[in-house]
């Protein structure tokens, strides 16, 4: 990333205020731009008014970078702060608790009764005390690599699937995960990878899948979404937020195989494109 553009200085917020989140788009035409969408940002200065007619340029952190980017406001989508894990929440698709409240509570004099009615159709926030790894396509033979490894913070351990698996980089190998005893609702996906010339086998593009219960049936849940070369922890606002008791993430394409985001990577990794036959991540985490 480049310095912050002129006017648009680091902004501090208030002790206690948090930055507007927002959701970034594809920025620009070609593969450059288009990483960018799904990325978490903070807006650092501007106004995200939705009844201007008018494109405001904001200044916006980039989560997944810390680069500072000038973006217009119609390549934002603004986010609802996270909601802390564990917290219920009601199914995407039903009215919101309060009304559901109004339209029950004159049938139940009990508040007690009205509450318990509710715990039946609410679910919750994925907390990551309750999430497990429940399986991976392929696993390499190595005493660091292991789907559950994925689920430590930081990079001393990782999972990476079987040699052969992405034949000259591409493929599709996955790591499932257990939200909980239920259905979990999750808003936010984070991932870090080991960056060039270290992380040639580092996933470049995944998406999600999500299924009710083992072994599935699988349905997408996302986009392609795309990291950036980085070890800094990456962040991908979900919407809508994905709601399912198992989600797996796969990885399509690594770091060797994207030439259209890397340039120079042989170079830069020191091994041939039929040699990166593999793919992983070091950590994942879900909000």
């Amino acid at each position: 990333e480049l310095p912050p553009p002129l006017g648009c200085g680091r902004a501090m917020s208030p002790p206690g205020v948090s930055l507007p989140l927002v959701r970034l788009r594809a920025l620009e035409d070609g593969a450059a731009g288009a990483r960018y969408a799904g990325h978490v940002g903070e807006v650092i200065s501007g106004s995200l008014d939705s009844r201007s007619q008018h494109r405001d340029v904001l200044c916006v952190r980039v989560l997944s970078t810390d680069g500072i980017k000038s973006v217009e406001s119609g390549m934002l989508d603004l986010l609802e702060p996270p909601t802390s894990a564990g917290a219920r929440c009601v199914p995407q698709g039903t009215l919101g608790r309060r009304w559901i409240h109004r339209l029950i509570a004159p049938l139940m004099p009990d508040p007690a009764l009205v509450e318990l009615v509710l715990s039946f159709i609410e679910i919750e926030q994925v907390n990551m005390a309750e999430v497990s790894a429940a399986g991976a396509s392929s696993v390499a033979p190595y005493e660091a690599c292991d789907a559950k490894h994925t689920l430590l913070p930081g990079s001393d351990s990782w999972w990476i699937s079987a040699a052969g698996t992405t034949p000259n980089g591409a493929g599709s190998e996955w790591v499932t995960y257990e939200l909980g005893s239920s259905v979990r609702r999750v808003s936010f996906v984070r991932l870090r990878i080991p960056c060039l010339p270290y992380g040639p086998l580092s996933v470049r593009v995944f998406h999600l899948e999500r299924a009710d219960r083992l072994p599935g049936p699988y349905e997408r849940a996302s986009p392609n979404l795309v990291t950036f070369d980085t070890e800094r922890l990456q962040e991908w606002a979900l919407v809508p937020p994905i709601e399912a008791q198992y989600l797996r993430i796969v990885c399509t394409v690594n770091a060797a195989a994207a030439a259209e985001y890397e340039d120079k990577w042989q170079r830069l990794a020191g091994m041939r494109l039929a040699d990166a036959n593999c793919i992983g991540f070091f950590e994942i985490a879900f909000v």
